[in-house]
């Protein structure tokens, strides 16, 4: 038997096994004596692996070879010799009940013996496992873990809550303190939280290419989190950096700071690439319809854009049979979405159909939602923009990729990558399917580029105001001698609204100064500004600040003005989608629901608050005392929406306000979000009179702690 024919009935005709399974795992321990970091003997174990109870006695020899390979994970402790039991023990974490793969546990102990380290790896390594390994241990008091998105920001502080340590797991800033902290934060929150953040000993940056402007799309957010970086780095802290695959980092970082890299192209799962052939007269979503029908197991299919993705549920859904226990649960939930939300909302109509859509525009609540849902088997798609790919973890057993684009650019082989390593997980699914309707991306895998440390091109006159005077290179130093030159706005000012392009600052300044008292009668307001005033600040957001440029559902800074006054309002979701479709009067159901949701997200929860922020510090330098306002009351009420913050920090632990809202009379401590948490997880949920729905969604809460 060669490796070829191996592979083939591994693959194909496992039943056939049991007969040949001499020759089977002969042939593997040939391969495995030719190259011992063979690719291919890596792909064959674990395809065995997965057969095991086929293999008769063989099964003790695949083991040995398992062993070898570091697969340890995969191992049965009682079938092992006494070697390999004192090998097993030495990967063992016990405080976790989890055993490592070799290279695991190298990066453990490296971290553990207080090195920095920068971890290049798969998908499917663990790589998280490896931070709870390391909090389980107790070494570290305080400890920032830094997440790209609010979601992965709740995804972590559930697992976190579960394990057996002492930290308290902080993601808001209305937390309190305990002794042994894991602050969860997105670098915003980091920025905003710096001065409760001085004692930090370990930082952990996940997905840190997101330092690398080139890749970010928002690249004041690679700003922010080279910042976080710079910051810690700077001052001694220990760091762990860890990502999907790449070359290397940029040398610029080693000169600065010692660190060990690794490169780990090491799988724990089989990835299988298949291409979809389209005929030349079909079009591609019949195609993916017709694939859908006969590939079986959880499904997550790979979209460039919110448009395709709705137009993919809606061909997968067309021939989706879901099943009579599942159906209950899930039409309990879409009954109560389209009370709160609108009913002929397409993200009802497929999940009905066992479809879950997940992109940037669904409220967080709900994302969680679709993918703890596909988790547990209820949905058997999930259709997805790149919302998915940003280190949210799933079962998913395939991945079929739709589209060769992020929004309107071609992918390159890391992003592909990172999208190719959801299929497969480990213990759940050995072999993980993925679909191509494009050809794979050729180009060599990227250099991360971390500007804060290399100060090249990519660092903008923003990042390079933030680093200290001794650090900056003779360049980067007359790069940014415009802002120290100029005389419009402080250095210190444009410093403070970090992240904010100077010009924009400079410019606003600008227009302050060359009308003062219509800047006066702009800004001087403390508490709510008139309808004039908000309408001339949202001009500026508008045009000065470039927020015409991502839009976010609003499409001119008197609709942006209309908006932010009618939310002072405090309307229901339900309500907003509804004047919304009033206003309109057509057929663009989906179109409005997502325009309402993205004000929502984008302008409501983050872009009008910090360029609010940005405009307050800007025109105090500009107006005398007595005629300054001020605007942070008013930013802090938009940012929740005019309620009470501890609501919306109970959003993003996948607690929709609307059921909040339902239960605030007994559980809410007004500004008091740890006594509010409390309060809830103590609630005899049967008790309640509420849609079965809202008592799912707050047993849930409840599950979420340990």
């Amino acid at each position: 038997m060669n490796i070829i024919e191996a592979e083939s009935l591994l693959a194909q005709n496992p039943i056939s096994i049991p007969d040949v399974s001499f020759e089977l795992i002969s042939c593997i321990a040939e391969e495995y004596n030719k190259d011992t970091e063979s690719p291919d003997v890596q792909r064959l174990v674990l395809r065995a692996l997965q057969n095991r109870e086929h293999l008769n006695g063989e099964a003790i020899y695949l083991n040995s070879i398992a062993r070898q390979l570091g697969l340890f994970p995969y191992l049965v402790y009682e079938q092992l010799n006494i070697r390999d039991q004192i090998a097993f023990q030495y990967h063992s974490i016990e405080k976790l009940d989890v055993v490592f793969h070799s290279p695991q546990a190298r990066v453990f102990r490296e971290i553990l013996e207080g090195n920095n380290v920068v971890l290049s790896a798969p998908t499917s390594f663990g790589k998280s496992l490896i931070i709870d390994a390391v909090l389980s241990e107790g070494k570290y008091t305080n400890v920032l873990l830094v997440v790209p998105t609010i979601a992965l920001m709740d995804e972590t502080r559930r697992r976190l809550a579960k394990l057996p340590i002492d930290h308290k797991v902080i993601t808001s800033g209305l937390q309190q303190p305990s002794e042994k902290n894991v602050y969860v934060l997105t670098q915003e929150r980091a920025l905003e939280q710096k001065e409760r953040l001085e004692s930090i000993d370990l930082l952990i940056i996940d997905e840190f290419y997101k330092l690398d402007t080139d890749r970010e799309e928002d690249g004041s957010r690679a700003e922010l989190l080279n910042q976080v970086f710079y910051r810690y780095a700077k001052k001694g802290v220990q760091y762990y950096l860890l990502g999907p695959n790449i070359r290397a980092v940029t040398s610029d970082l080693s000169k600065r700071s010692e660190y060990t890299f690794f490169q780990e192209p090491y799988h724990t799962v089989v990835s299988v690439e298949q291409d979809v052939n389209v005929a030349p007269d079909q079009d591609e979503f019949d195609a993916l319809e017709e694939l859908c029908v006969r590939i079986g197991g959880p499904t997550i299919v790979y979209c460039a854009s919110v448009p395709r993705c709705l137009r993919a549920a809606n061909a997968i859904a067309a021939n989706t049979i879901v099943g009579e226990e599942a159906m209950a649960r899930i039409s309990n939930a879409t009954s109560w979405i389209a009370e709160h939300y609108h009913p002929e909302w397409g993200f009802i109509t497929s999940m009905k159909a066992g479809v879950g859509v997940h992109h940037g525009r669904i409220p967080r609540s709900l994302a969680q939602l679709v993918v703890r849902y596909f988790d547990e088997e209820l949905l058997d798609f999930l259709v997805c923009t790149s919302s998915m790919i940003e280190g949210v973890n799933t079962k998913a057993e395939n991945i079929v990729i739709l589209d060769k684009k992020v929004s309107r650019t071609d992918f390159d082989l890391f992003t592909f990558n990172n999208i190719r390593g959801r299929a497969g997980r480990m213990f759940k699914h050995f072999v993980g399917q993925v679909y191509m309707f494009h050809a794979a991306p050729q180009q060599e895998l990227p250099f991360i580029d971390i500007p804060a440390f290399s100060q090249s091109d990519n660092a903008s006159d923003s990042l390079l105001l933030q680093l200290d005077d001794d650090d900056l290179a003779e360049e980067s130093r007359s790069k940014i001698d415009w802002i120290y030159d100029q005389h419009v706005l402080m250095p210190s000012t444009i410093k403070a609204n970090a992240g904010i392009d100077p010009h924009d600052q400079i410019a606003f300044a600008e227009e302050l100064r060359s009308d003062i008292p219509a800047a006066v009668a702009m800004c001087s307001w403390t508490s709510r500004p008139t309808w004039d005033q908000l309408t001339k600040l949202c001009f500026h957001m508008w045009n000065t600040f470039g927020g015409k440029r991502s839009r976010s559902g609003v499409y001119s800074h008197k609709q942006l003005a209309r908006n932010i006054m009618a939310l002072s309002q405090r309307p229901s979701i339900a309500e907003m989608i509804q004047e919304q479709l009033d206003y309109f009067k057509d057929d663009k159901i989906d179109a409005h629901i997502d325009d309402v949701l993205s004000f929502l997200r984008n302008w409501a929860g983050f872009n009008f608050p910090r360029l609010l922020r940005t405009m307050d510090l800007i025109q105090k330098e500009v107006l005398d005392e007595a005629d300054a306002g001020n605007f942070l009351s008013y930013a802090a009420q938009v940012e929740c929406w005019f309620r009470d913050p501890v609501i919306s920090a109970l959003d993003e632990y996948g607690l929709p306000m609307q059921i909040v809202d339902e239960i605030q009379n007994i559980v809410l401590v007004e500004g008091d979000f740890d006594a509010t948490v409390d309060k809830i997880r103590e609630l005899d949920v049967q008790s309640l009179n509420l849609h079965p729905f809202s008592l799912e969604i707050i047993e849930d809460f409840q599950n979420s702690f340990r």
